[in-house]
């Protein structure tokens, strides 16, 4: 990478980082592209160069957040089995969100989810790593399985911010998604065994 692009991609990263801690401090609605701006000690100008806005900040935050779940559990899943694995990340995901969900409920009213399941780099690497161990079928593309997990995260965590009361916690929720795309991503002729956990 070179210095330019190590430059942009810091200052991608200070505005995103901006963005959420001002979004948890005031709310989504009442911050202002501007303090963003000044949190970061960027232009104005910068943000509308790297990002659509503060939609597009919090879009990214969510995004890579995402991603990063199924990150973590990439290397792991090359030595162990996926779903302990997934359960571990997926915990940590939760717990953030459940912290910041009064700022992402006023952002996900208006969210799109086209730009939250692109770029799925992590998932697209547990899904390699898990087919390599023979966790998953081979002959579904990685990007398309990656994609889906992604999208069942991303989806499922919609729901439960949507909800006016949920009956249980993100991490429950979102786990009965993953596990759906996962049953169904099993090697042929696996059985369906009921999950405990």
């Amino acid at each position: 990478m070179s210095l330019r692009e190590a430059k942009k991609e810091r200052a991608r990263a200070d505005l995103v980082q901006a963005a959420a801690e001002l979004f948890e401090a005031r709310g989504f609605d009442a911050t202002r592209v501007a303090d963003i701006a000044a949190r970061a000690q960027l232009s104005h100008t910068t943000i509308h160069n790297h990002f659509a806005g503060k939609d597009g900040l919090a879009t990214e935050w969510i995004r890579a957040r995402a991603d990063r779940v199924f990150e973590a559990c990439a290397d792991e899943a090359e030595q162990s089995p996926l779903r302990p694995a997934l359960r571990r990340s997926l915990r940590a995901w939760c717990d953030a969100l459940e912290a910041d969900a009064p700022w992402l409920r006023q952002f996900w009213q208006r969210c799109r989810i086209g730009p939250l399941v692109t770029e799925a780099t992590g998932a697209t690497r547990l899904v390699r790593a898990a087919q390599q161990r023979g966790d998953l079928r081979r002959d579904l593309p990685p990007e398309q399985l990656g994609g889906l997990l992604m999208a069942a995260l991303v989806g499922a965590t919609g729901e439960w911010l949507n909800a006016d009361a949920s009956a249980d916690g993100l991490s429950a929720h979102a786990q009965r998604a993953l596990d759906l795309v996962l049953d169904g991503a099993r090697r042929r002729n696996e059985r369906v065994r009921p999950n405990v956990s």
